[in-house]
């Protein structure tokens, strides 16, 4: 049931953040329309304020003084509520000829661009060079008293137009607040799911582990009781082995010396299921791990020169509180599987440092599970109980000490004590 909500939880995370992330895509896309529409609105109207200057000869008028002020009015009319700031006439060199605002335009230069759209301190600014004036047709003449101007001199001018952006950028400003808020939105969800998927993964490790717990706790009492039973029989029959091996001579003898060989065995085994079985508690001392790192590889120094592997110890450690015949234990054990898992004539590095030490040794045969290791009763050994490196793991957890293990190019297992 749990697993189901998670999953089912996960999904519709993910459904959010898909979803979320498509409005934000399609959202982006808006905006880019919305602003280029908003400014190209804005480039319509200053084409329809220059296009005022392009009717009949309305620019070379303006530079009479007797049409100035009736002009001004006029292209005054033009910008009201359009969004133009003020119209302008240059000539060629870019001089300011009329000013309908007195806005100071920004510099041009009209022989070099004829025309030209960019963005000012004050708004879009719009300029374009206007064609010769031509002159009028027929026999059509100024109003009685007014002066016909002379046009074959007057010299080429050139209309600008600043036009107010403050809407438009207004619009920027919200689209792209908008276009913020759905980003904040979806790192939001992002930040939910990796938080919600982080939980739901301990939650799932926590119960594994308790799962693991349950089972060994099991396997631990049941290992418990069988050993004991087996142990009290046990011994009687090794010491009446051991008193037939000495009083017998010949192929009985040896018969005999062979039986309370397999006996031993046999009791180690018992001994490796009552050491996980039984209720564990501490005793704390000052422990050194080199001293007993040496005493175990001399303990051990037979089964390693059959095998003609070298035991290497380096480094050095201040001591440490921990049970000094727990700690012993777990060196025992880790030199004993690196021993029996080793190639012949290769070697055995125990590194000790201040934060912890690590045993590591060549793979003789790497046919195993990985994932196993550690878990009771898995064993690659035609002997063995499978529970030496589970003590070992459980005699580290419950003095707080944390258990590496690699299986890369060599097997090594590290014991930190933090």
């Amino acid at each position: 049931m749990e697993k189901t909500f998670a999953s089912r939880l996960k999904k519709v995370l993910i459904l959010a953040v898909i979803l979320n992330l498509a409005i934000i895509v399609m959202q982006g896309f808006n905006t880019n329309k919305t602003i280029h529409s908003s400014k190209d609105s804005l480039i319509v109207i200053g084409k329809t304020a220059l296009s005022s200057f392009e009717g009949g000869r309305r620019a070379h008028f303006l530079l009479s003084t007797d049409n100035m002020t009736r002009f001004r009015t006029f292209v005054n009319d033009i910008g009201a509520g359009t969004g133009v700031k003020s119209l302008y006439l240059f000539n060629q060199e870019g001089e300011v000829l009329f000013n309908t605002k007195n806005i100071t335009p920004p510099h041009i230069n009209p022989r070099q661009t004829p025309e030209g759209i960019f963005e000012a301190p004050d708004g879009l600014f719009m300029y374009h060079t206007l064609g010769k004036p031509q002159r009028m047709m027929g026999n059509m003449h100024p109003p009685q008293g007014r002066r016909q101007p002379q046009f074959s001199d007057d010299p080429i001018l050139v209309a600008g137009v600043l036009l107010d952006t403050t809407n438009h950028r207004a619009l920027i400003r919200s689209e792209i607040v908008f276009l913020i808020g759905m980003i904040l939105l979806e790192l939001l969800l992002i930040s939910v799911y990796v938080y919600t998927a982080r939980i739901l993964k301990v939650n799932a490790e926590q119960s594994k582990r308790l799962e693991a717990s349950e089972r060994e706790a099991e396997l631990g009492q049941m290992s418990r009781i069988m050993a004991h039973e087996l142990k009290n029989p046990l011994s009687t029959v090794k010491g009446l082995m051991e008193f037939s091996a000495k009083k017998s001579e010949g192929e009985l003898k040896d018969i005999s010396e062979s039986c309370v060989d397999e006996l031993s065995r046999l009791d180690r085994i018992i001994n490796d299921y009552l050491s996980y079985g039984k209720d564990m508690t501490l005793n704390l001392t000052d422990t050194n791990i080199k001293d007993l790192s040496a005493n175990a590889a001399k303990l051990l120094n037979i089964d390693a020169q059959s095998k003609g592997i070298n035991i290497k110890i380096d480094g050095e450690s201040s001591p440490i509180k921990a049970d000094c015949e727990k700690i012993r234990q777990i060196i025992f054990n880790l030199l004993l599987n690196a021993i029996q898992g080793s190639p012949d004539d290769s070697e055995i590095n125990v590194i000790i440092n201040q934060d912890g030490f690590t045993v590591s040794n060549e793979i003789a045969n790497k046919d195993f599970d990985p994932d196993s290791l550690g878990k009771p009763f898995y064993t690659t050994k035609t002997i063995g109980t499978g529970l030496g490196l589970a003590i070992v793991k459980r005699i580290v957890q419950l003095h707080g000490f944390n258990i590496h293990i690699q299986t890369d190019e060599l097997f090594s297992v590290q014991i930190k004590y933090s």
